[in-house]
C-alpha cells in the first residue's frame, strides 16, 4: 500500500474501533492509542453535526458544523497545520461522522475517467497517460 493513501485508509478503517448505538459513542483504547502515536486527532459529530467527542482536537475547529462544511472538509487542502479526512460509522443506526485532522501537507484529488475508453490499457499504459495528463 502507498503510503500517500495510509491517511484515508487510516480513517475509513477507524470505524472498527468505534461503536454508536442508542446515542453512545464507544472507542476502543487501541483506538485512542493509535491517534495518540501517529499525533493525530479526532472528533466525532451525530447526525446534527454537533461534537458529541474529541481527542486530541486542536483549538481553532468548531463544536458544529454543517452539511456543507463537512462536505468541503472532504476535499480540503492542508489548513492550520493538519489535512483532515472525514467519514462516518456504517453499522450504526443512527448517523455519525468523525473527521481526523493529519499534521502532514497531504494532497488529495479525484480522478474522473472514462472506463469504457480506457479499460483497454494495460495498468502500466493507464499509470502513463495519467501521468502525461499531470504534466500538462
Amino acid at each position: 500500500m502507498s503510503l500517500a493513501h495510509w491517511p484515508q485508509t487510516f480513517t475509513d478503517n477507524f470505524s472498527s474501533w468505534t461503536s454508536y448505538e442508542g446515542g453512545e459513542l464507544s472507542i476502543e483504547q487501541i483506538g485512542l492509542d493509535r491517534l495518540d502515536e501517529y499525533g493525530l486527532w479526532i472528533q466525532f459529530l451525530d447526525e446534527s453535526g454537533h461534537e458529541i467527542f474529541s481527542h486530541n482536537k486542536p483549538a481553532g475547529y468548531p463544536l458544529k458544523y454543517s452539511a456543507d462544511q463537512l462536505l468541503a472538509l472532504s476535499s480540503s487542502d492542508y489548513q492550520k497545520g493538519y489535512t483532515v479526512f472525514v467519514n462516518s460509522l456504517e453499522d450504526s443506526e443512527e448517523a455519525c461522522s468523525y473527521v481526523i485532522g493529519f499534521p502532514y501537507d497531504i494532497g488529495k484529488y479525484m480522478l474522473h475517467y472514462n472506463g469504457d475508453r480506457v479499460a483497454w490499457l494495460s495498468p502500466v499504459g493507464l499509470l502513463y497517460a495519467v501521468t502525461i495528463k499531470k504534466l500538462m
